[in-house]
């Protein structure tokens, strides 16, 4: 689904798939977002460190060893190295670490949310310069929790969409003077988990307090879908999940009942059936999943 700027900044709800689909694939995996389009995602969530070597590497965590056993600095590896990792799943299949630019490959029409994880400013130029070389501005969200990160991308001239950083969020839930000036920050989304702390921010206010900013806000991480069902009827712009099969059913049900854009041709498919389907987006099953046939 290609949502351009103006359609993060004003369509909703968006269901982003967090890491993919980690209860089925290893997290951050090729394979792991084709099942997640398959689902239902309109926006793959996914993480980003940068190699020894300059590469973008799409990983949440600084080491490999909680993933892929390697108990190795992705930040102190040549990319290389780093392709050469494996790990096996729970059904046998095997899974490798992936480049930022196979995801753009891979999936050529699908919008993503970029989380940036390195406080790395030489990181930046890399990362946009591979944004724009597949020109992917239009359909990239950008986050990070660092208001440096964040402020580097806007220093350097990048016009796709923002989500706010950890301080402008946690300045967000005290003032309200700031929602004024968070637009000129050039944020548009904010998001934000079930609580903060004792404060609760999954509340009518909150989201209304966001929109009044001219603010989309996103809620995170959520998997029941009772809660996620609350969430959408508050008004919420967008849920992050890992369980985007069961999530993508909320919002098929709330779709029908509310009268939202029947932007979803998954509505009441089951999940095995749009798999099947397969997904435009990517080249084909075949590709994404070969590397279950390498050694």
């Amino acid at each position: 689904m290609l949502l351009g700027v103006e359609g993060f900044a004003a369509q909703g709800p968006l269901l982003f798939a967090h890491r993919g689909v980690p209860g089925e694939h290893v997290e951050n995996t090729l394979p792991s977002f084709w099942t997640a389009l398959a689902y239902g995602a309109d926006v793959l969530e996914l993480d980003v460190q940068m190699s020894a070597d300059g590469h973008i590497v799409v990983a949440h965590d600084p080491t490999a060893e909680r993933v892929f056993g390697v108990d190795r600095a992705i930040s102190e590896t040549r990319f290389a190295d780093i392709k050469r990792w494996r790990v096996r799943g729970r059904s046998g299949q095997l899974y490798e670490p992936a480049g930022l630019s196979e995801v753009f490959d891979a999936f050529p029409h699908a919008a993503l949310n970029i989380d940036v994880k390195q406080e790395r400013p030489d990181m930046v130029p890399v990362l946009l310069d591979l944004i724009m070389g597949h020109a992917a501005e239009e359909r990239v969200l950008l986050t990070s929790f660092s208001h440096r990160i964040l402020g580097r991308i806007r220093a350097l001239g990048y016009h796709g969409p923002l989500g706010m950083s950890q301080r402008d969020a946690a300045l967000f839930l005290l003032g309200p003077r700031l929602p004024r000036l968070l637009p000129r920050r050039g944020a548009q989304r904010l998001q934000v988990p079930l609580r903060h702390g004792r404060i609760n921010l999954a509340t009518r206010a909150y989201i209304e307090k966001a929109h009044a900013a001219g603010l989309r806000i996103d809620y995170w991480v959520v998997n029941n879908p009772i809660e996620a069902e609350r969430l959408l009827d508050l008004g919420a712009d967008g849920i992050v999940t890992d369980d985007t099969a069961s999530i993508a059913r909320v919002y098929a049900r709330h779709i029908r009942t509310r009268g939202f854009r029947a932007r979803r041709a998954a509505e009441a498919s089951d999940p095995a059936d749009m798999l099947a389907r397969g997904v435009p987006a990517a080249r084909t099953m075949n590709d994404v999943f070969e590397i279950g046939s390498r050694g």
